[in-house]
């Protein structure tokens, strides 16, 4: 003859103040399911039966605020809801922007510009383009001949070089 297995067996109200053993199976007699227990929770863990596992969205509850349904999306950005604000582009539009006052003052940029606005640096600047082979190889500028002729002890024999060319 086969013999029967039964787990222990308690009402739902009797459960209540039962820990059992990590891993013991109780039967709810009042629920009709099983009743995981993990040995510290009263009453245990009790499983669901199949009639009660949910089978449609519907009958989901929906606490955490996950989505349950959906709509058809036209393709346009204006049909979405809770849109972003987006840059339109102008400097004014901008939040946390630098102040910028400080450098667009006449001093401030005459201050950086300083150092490029001297005689010395503008002629180092040029003395690569008012050399004998420059003006030969054709890069004949009006700056460039007007910096060789300056600085030419006998303008006639420049003159003369220039129109040999």
């Amino acid at each position: 003859m086969a013999q029967v297995l039964q787990h222990r067996r308690a009402t739902t109200t009797e459960l209540a103040t039962e820990t059992g053993t990590v891993g013991e199976f109780w039967m709810d007699e009042t629920k009709n399911t099983v009743v995981v227990m993990d040995g510290t929770t009263a009453g245990g863990t009790p499983l669901a039966k199949y009639s009660e596992i949910p089978v449609n969205v519907s009958q989901l509850s929906n606490d955490a605020g996950y989505i349950t349904s959906a709509a058809v999306f036209s393709g346009d950005y204006n049909d979405l809801s809770n849109l972003p604000t987006l840059f339109d582009g102008a400097y004014g539009s901008l939040t946390d922007k630098p102040d910028l006052s400080q450098y667009a003052t006449i001093s401030y940029v005459g201050s950086q510009l300083a150092p490029y606005a001297t005689q010395s640096f503008v002629s180092s600047q040029l003395s690569n383009y008012a050399t004998e082979s420059f003006v030969f190889l054709g890069y004949v500028s009006k700056t460039a001949i007007k910096a060789a002729a300056a600085s030419s002890a006998d303008f006639n024999a420049f003159k003369a070089a220039i129109a040999a060319l």
